[in-house]
């Protein structure tokens, strides 16, 4: 979970740049979550799908977010709102352990300073075990260019 946390806080990471640092005593973020995880079949013939979406609060604005991925493979849509608006898409080739990539943006920000974050990802899902492991890169403020993080769901 902390993962997917880490990525999310790193696209909002981005607002960091746009508030005065004597504003915010700590520039690291500690969201204030909850999360709800959903494995759904709308219908004998929609596929399974992986939803993952929560929320948290970060410089006392909130961030909300929804992903949902094809269980047996397809693509990976999702979007972000809030303190972000953005949006995910991808694929995921299925099976077990198999290849997930793509992309997600987002305009961040309060008021009228904005900060536009572009992120791609690379990784792996375990469906049956229910694990992610994800490899990303972008350009986020205070977050560096790159990261990696495993997700149990």
């Amino acid at each position: 979970m902390n993962g997917i946390k880490h990525l999310l806080v790193a696209i909002s990471g981005a607002l960091v740049i746009a508030v005065p640092h004597s504003a915010v005593s700590n520039p690291t973020p500690t969201p204030n979550t909850t999360d709800t995880i959903i494995i759904a079949s709308k219908s004998a013939e929609l596929e399974k799908l992986i939803t993952i979406s929560g929320s948290y609060t970060y410089i006392g604005q909130e961030l909300r977010y929804s992903v949902n991925t094809p269980k047996s493979g397809g693509e990976i849509s999702g979007e972000v709102s809030g303190l972000c608006n953005g949006s995910t898409e991808g694929k995921f080739e299925g099976g077990e352990g198999g290849k997930i990539e793509g992309r997600a943006s987002a305009d961040c920000g309060i008021g009228f300073i904005r900060q536009k974050v572009n992120v791609s990802y690379t990784g792996r899902l375990f469906p049956e075990k229910k694990l992610m492991e994800i490899n990303w890169n972008g350009q986020i403020p205070y977050f560096g260019d790159h990261g990696s993080f495993s997700y149990s769901y």
